[in-house]
């Protein structure tokens, strides 16, 4: 993803929160994390996740990875990452034989059943 289209979805995101913001104070709830975290920390999250979704081509939700720390956001691509490869196989012997063929040819060397469905 362009690195200015994700700054201004960021900023976006930020400045909706902000507007929000009055309604969360007159009604006495808490305040949602975003709005307590300045805009530069906010783009800098933002631009890391797509970075890694570039590097790593696995989707990765920004506002779901939020304040959450940089080690825990890269253990999460690397087990993406180690399911997709654990995944190449089979999807290799689906392209191959189709999905039954493939179902039995898995049971057969794996001893696993699985359900290609």
């Amino acid at each position: 993803m362009n690195q200015q289209a994700v700054i201004q979805m960021a900023t976006q995101i930020w400045n909706d929160y902000q507007a929000k913001r009055p309604q969360y104070e007159a009604l006495g709830l808490p305040l949602p994390i975003l709005t307590a975290t300045p805009l530069h920390e906010v783009v800098e999250h933002f631009v890391y996740c797509a970075n890694l979704s570039d590097q790593y081509r696995v989707n990765i939700d920004p506002m779901r990875w939020f304040n959450r720390s940089h080690a825990s956001i890269e253990a999460f691509v690397a087990s993406r990452v180690a399911q997709e490869k654990r995944r190449a196989g089979v999807k290799a012997v689906i392209r191959k034989y189709g999905r039954d063929g493939a179902e039995r040819i898995v049971a057969r060397h794996t001893g696993r059943h699985i359900n290609l469905r």
